[in-house]
């Protein structure tokens, strides 16, 4: 049997490699809703008919979340994210399949405060609006998110999936984000989401139009050979806008 993986190598837990970002300092404001962005402050149901404000962590692919490659759909998968101890390789690899391990999702001199697990088993849909409402503190790093899958996928399944097939599957889609984010910090007007999403769209409406020989800059992501012709494209696109402002 395929064992699970964890972040690290040579039987070395390494937490770092599991994150994009975390915390205010590091997050952009421009960077788009991926799977397993961490939040603060969602108002989820609380059994008793009331509401109470909880961690959480997005469970939806990027694509699966959208309208139309910019706009969130009305409602998003998200899974309770709360204190857990952290993992060792062994339990990472087999054992504890009902979560997600975050170790030192939070940088705190309270041991107790560091690491937490999403929980698989905790579901909730949330709109945009309440994630908008929220705080974001923490982004997955591909391998990060690649890990998530694996598991989420295992938990659903019992079937281990190396995180290299989700990574050529999914790779296209980390390269576009990094590239709204970019578009976005040069062209947002100011920080609100409405100006955020109006420049996300821009870039989008880039990304798909029609180029010689009837390719879009987002079908060439899909080829790893093309992506650095397209952030060349759109750096040049960004300085012509830029200076045409």
């Amino acid at each position: 049997m395929n064992n699970l993986e964890f972040p690290g190598n040579d039987e070395r837990l390494d937490p770092n490699k599991l994150y994009l970002a975390r915390g205010d300092e590091e997050i952009s404001l421009c960077r788009p809703y991926l799977i397993g962005d961490v939040f603060d402050g969602v108002s989820v149901p609380n059994g008793a008919g009331g509401e109470k404000k909880r961690r959480v962590a997005i469970l939806q692919h990027p694509c699966s979340m959208r309208k139309d490659g910019v706009n969130l759909k009305g409602s998003i998968l998200v899974a309770k994210v709360s204190q857990r101890k952290a993992l060792n390789t062994d339990e990472w690899t087999g054992g504890y399949f009902g979560i997600m391990p975050l170790p030192e999702l939070e940088r705190s001199d309270n041991l107790k405060r560091r690491n937490h697990a999403i929980e698989f088993d905790n579901l909730y849909t949330v709109s945009p609006e309440q994630l908008e409402a929220a705080n974001r503190i923490a982004l997955l790093a591909p391998i990060g998110i690649n890990l998530l899958l694996q598991r989420w996928v295992h938990y659903l399944s019992r079937v281990v999936i190396p995180t290299f097939t989700f990574n050529e599957a999914t790779e296209p889609f980390y390269e576009e984000a990094d590239l709204i984010e970019e578009w976005c910090e040069e062209l947002a007007i100011d920080n609100t989401a409405d100006a955020i999403r109006e420049a996300g769209l821009s870039c989008m409406e880039w990304l798909r139009e029609a180029r010689p020989g009837d390719r879009t800059y987002q079908d060439m992501l899909k080829d790893s050979q093309s992506r650095s012709t397209v952030r060349k494209a759109m750096r040049m696109r960004l300085k012509e806008l830029t200076c045409s402002v």
